[in-house]
């Protein structure tokens, strides 16, 4: 969140595009007020991208958190996103650093309120049955349960 670097070049940007009124740049929140400030909105977009060195971050827990508030998300096909948003359910992805798609999806998604709700219940719904720390700790646990038995054997 919007502390880094780059904070003083898109200040400028936002400004020069005279989007000062519609964009803001958060400042740092703690973890856990994040919740509280994602059931405000109504749409999350997380364009991750491959770095120059070619490292890539895996699931954003930031996208699995704003699919169980029920929010429908838009991001990139990268790295493990895809197993988390598929495209048109809960959500769009489009390919890395395509600005333009990012912004027809964008729009798309924003003058279609009326599918906010099922893409957001679909996100919610996939995030439970998928990524619910109980259900992941009892798979685990089975198959280290399923390990024993048969060095036991």
């Amino acid at each position: 969140m919007g502390s880094g670097e780059l904070k003083k070049t898109l200040q400028q940007q936002i400004s020069n595009l005279g989007l000062n009124h519609k964009v803001r740049i958060q400042e740092f929140v703690s973890h856990d007020k994040i919740p509280n400030i994602m059931h405000e909105h109504h749409i999350f977009c997380l364009p991750s991208i491959t770095s120059s060195c070619g490292d890539e971050e895996g699931i954003p827990n930031v996208l699995k958190e704003a699919q169980a508030t029920g929010m429908p998300v838009v991001s990139t096909y990268h790295s493990g996103i895809p197993h988390l948003i598929k495209d048109g359910k809960n959500g769009f992805l489009i390919a890395e650093k395509d600005t333009i798609q990012l912004t027809q999806k964008l729009i798309n998604i924003i003058e279609h309120p009326e599918i906010w709700q099922s893409m957001g219940q679909w996100g919610r719904k996939h995030i439970e049955e998928h990524f619910d720390k109980f259900k992941q700790a009892k798979k685990l646990e089975e198959i280290y349960s399923d390990i024993i038995k048969r060095k036991g054997k």
